[in-house]
């Protein structure tokens, strides 16, 4: 009976304290709300990068590389993005190689960087990694906002300090969610790294912007104004010093009797919690509270990750690593020889290629829609904000066996040279993307203590930045032959390498994070 009180007492202070802390809760969802609003308009704009190229190339950026009879004989040619230009010369290839150099140089650069920088914010917290990623946007948009042609070459440390500011607050912005006790964790960080895939519309802005004859700065200076708003916020101590405190109740991994089964036994007397927790069956000499009292299982998880280098060097976060890797260098690849593959397709009908081009930007910003979709597989049955690391790995598991199967779909459409289909691809990309990083995200901040997410999170970036270096010999490779073809073929199987993850993951939570209740088989034994 003294066993039953302490189980009752527990649940009643718990509910009791949630009740007298609703306003808690109203700070939580606006401060996922304010992280997901910085992820949209900040965080990962230069991602959108052909919209940008479209700009500088109508300004004629590095267009002083390009050989002198063209050089003199565009000078008053608005240099578009097609294969030629207005007077039907072909496009400088010496501009377009500089301008990819901008863009490689700042996407892998900022991946790579990411680890010191996480490991800023997992040393100092998530104010100073605030400050630190404002500081980068603020100072990438005001060199950008000052480049001209003469000045081309501002654009690699412009370019790199907004890519590496926007990569970094995204990184702070997850370990603030993941420090938060929230029932849906998994839905708010789908929701920011959707945020992050999503947010290149913002540089469609100022194509159109620029098109309807505003100047280029005018758009840098409103992203500055947004990104000064954003780190005036921080100033707000009080609010992220909370968030940023790791809650001892809610640690991945390490502990073996989650709160909220104890909970929903109470609830719903009886019931076993999916087979998770069992309960005593009815005895008639016993006292009828005992009936339905479960019982504790004692997961064998012992603090599996002591130590950053018990975290890097366990086969969980390696099979993450190679997974990632895979179906980072598809996508990259697919990305990067996009153009020479369409063209292909459509013959080099210009037309063609700039309808499917529009459609495929346009696709790819939708993939915030599939937010929804990833919280509800990574939330699944999860009744409280004290969350139950065996039902979080499960979700994910399921998540990485339908991410792997979406890639797998996708290869398979791209390796079949039919135009038609391609909008199936297009749309399959943008799913799979999103699905990928963001679960990505949700399964180290599940997995492993929160001390070491920055630092977790910059080793998978460092491997997309290695698979982003692969992925341009064969885009080299590839340009101008017919290899491309085969080298989709090939990415066939390459991809469905990625099934091995959530089938390790499957036997890992059979055999190392099975419930084993105390005592002999046939004896069941509480634990006081």
């Amino acid at each position: 009976m003294l066993q039953v009180y302490n189980h009752t007492y527990t649940h009643v202070r718990s509910q009791f304290s949630e009740g007298t802390m609703a306003h808690t809760s109203i700070i939580k969802h606006i401060l996922v709300t304010f992280c997901f609003l910085e992820c949209l308009l900040l965080s990962g704009f230069i991602f959108g990068w052909s919209s940008l190229v479209y700009v500088f190339k109508e300004l004629g950026y590095f267009h002083k590389y390009c050989n002198h009879s063209l050089a003199n004989s565009s000078s008053s040619l608005r240099i578009s993005n097609n294969v030629t230009t207005e007077d039907g010369l072909h496009n400088c290839h010496e501009q377009d190689a500089a301008l990819d150099l901008v863009f490689t140089i700042s996407a892998v650069g900022s991946m790579l960087c990411l680890f010191p920088l996480g490991a800023v914010i997992d040393r100092f917290g998530v104010i100073i990694g605030r400050v630190t990623s404002g500081s980068l946007l603020c100072f990438g948009l005001l060199l950008a906002a000052f480049t001209t042609p003469k000045l081309s070459e501002l654009l690699f440390p412009a370019c790199l300090a907004i890519a590496s500011g926007g990569l970094l607050l995204l990184v702070v912005d997850i370990k603030i969610v993941a420090n938060l006790k929230l029932r849906r964790k998994g839905t708010a960080i789908a929701f920011l790294d959707s945020a992050f895939d999503s947010s290149a519309f913002v540089t469609v802005v100022i194509q159109i912007a620029y098109n309807l004859g505003l100047h280029y700065r005018l758009s840098f200076f409103v992203i500055l104004s947004l990104c000064t708003i954003s780190m005036v916020t921080t100033l707000c101590t009080v609010l992220y010093s909370r968030a940023s405190a790791p809650d001892t109740n809610d640690v991945p991994l390490e502990f073996a009797d989650p709160q909220n089964k104890i909970d929903n036994a109470f609830d719903n007397p009886g019931l076993d919690n999916n087979g998770d927790i069992p309960t005593i069956p009815p005895d008639t000499n016993s006292d009828p509270v005992d009936k339905t009292l479960p019982i504790t299982p004692t997961y064998q998880i012992e603090k599996r990750f002591p130590t950053l280098h018990s975290a890097m060097g366990s086969a969980l976060f390696i099979s993450l690593l190679i997974w990632m890797g895979l179906l980072h260098l598809r996508w990259t690849f697919f990305i990067g020889a996009f153009n020479v593959w369409i063209e292909r397709l459509t013959d080099h009908d210009k037309i063609l290629v700039n309808n499917y081009t529009f459609i495929c930007n346009m696709i790819q910003f939708g993939g915030i829609l599939t937010a929804p979709a990833q919280g509800y597989l990574l939330d699944r049955r999860i009744v409280s904000s004290s969350r139950d690391p065996l039902r979080d790995l499960k979700n994910c598991r399921l998540t990485f066996f339908i991410t792997a199967l979406i890639f797998s779909v996708f290869s398979l459409c791209v390796a079949i040279p039919v135009l038609q289909l391609q909008i199936v691809s297009f749309v399959l990309l943008s799913i799979a993307r999103c699905f990928l990083y963001s679960l990505v995200s949700a399964f180290i901040t599940f997995t492993f203590p929160t001390d070491y997410l920055g630092r977790l999170y910059g080793m998978t970036s460092i491997v997309n930045a290695v698979m982003t270096v692969i992925q341009f010999p064969l885009f080299v490779a590839t340009e101008g032959s017919e290899l491309g073809f085969y080298v989709n073929v090939i990415f066939l199987p390459i991809t469905l390498l990625s099934f091995i993850h959530p089938v390790y993951l499957h036997f890992y939570i059979k055999n190392t994070l099975k419930p084993k209740l105390t005592g002999t088989s046939s004896t069941i034994r509480l634990e006081g």
